[in-house]
């Protein structure tokens, strides 16, 4: 019924065609799954692709699987079932993205004699007004990594990922660098005045990824990676809701 017969067209209106996809569609990623995404996700350009520097798989062999190394009738030895119930496999992640925070938050290196510098902007389109505030960062980036159309990017997950963004530390750091470990429920993050009034004042300051400042602009794309360390270490990670 199409006016114009355009393949590109048809397959980009298939994609997310109702008839075909359920958005009530779950999808556990394997540990292979989410290693390729991530690396995918994080490879901006073809040097970065020939350094390699987010791919490999030294990831998913962590957390005891391979790509030709099949068990019980699994291609690479683990369903995406098996990888999203596992507490192993949840705490090899987390891991990952704490003890090892520096694979995406670094913001500049040398690797095999060749330099690289991280450019967010390259990726994240700015707001109306040419800026790049962090609310607009933080939804962009939790939409980049799990496209949930932020079902799941709640008050917790928000406070945290905009602390991150404005000033590289956690909300717990900010209320009382004195009682870091103090657990903070969604609740809270929700209701509590203080709380609330924090976080919708870090959602509006500006991050400098388009500063001419080269230190500036340096230091808003490192904090960009220690938001996606956390992002990436939520149990989100592991399963694709929708179409």
């Amino acid at each position: 019924s199409m006016s114009e017969k355009d393949m590109i067209h048809f397959v980009r209106n298939y994609a997310v065609s109702d008839l075909f996809h359920s958005p009530d569609r779950v999808k556990h990623w394997s540990s292979i799954e989410r290693h390729m995404i991530l690396a995918n996700r994080m490879t901006h350009n073809n040097k970065e692709a020939a350094l390699n520097k987010y791919g490999g798989d030294q990831g998913f062999r962590a957390e005891d699987v391979g790509v030709f190394t099949p068990r019980h009738n699994v291609f690479g030895g683990q369903t995406g079932t098996e990888a999203a119930s596992s507490p192993d496999i949840f705490v090899r992640n987390y891991n990952r993205s704490t003890s090892e925070f520096w694979r995406y938050a670094a913001a500049e290196g040398i690797q095999n004699n060749v330099s690289w510098t991280r450019n967010w902007k390259s990726m994240i389109p700015a707001n109306a007004s040419g800026q790049y505030p962090v609310k607009h960062v933080a939804e962009y980036l939790w939409e980049y990594f799990m496209a949930d159309g932020l079902k799941n990017f709640g008050p917790l997950e928000r406070a945290q990922v905009y602390s991150l963004l404005e000033g590289e530390v956690s909300l717990q750091f900010r209320l009382d660098e004195n009682d870091q470990y103090r657990v903070i429920t969604s609740q809270e993050a929700q209701s509590d005045p203080t709380i609330v009034n924090l976080v919708q004042s870090l959602g509006n300051q500006n991050m400098a990824l388009s500063s001419s400042n080269s230190e500036s602009r340096k230091d808003a794309n490192y904090r960009v990676g220690t938001a996606i360390n956390f992002i990436v270490a939520t149990p989100f990670i592991f399963v694709q809701e929708g179409q």
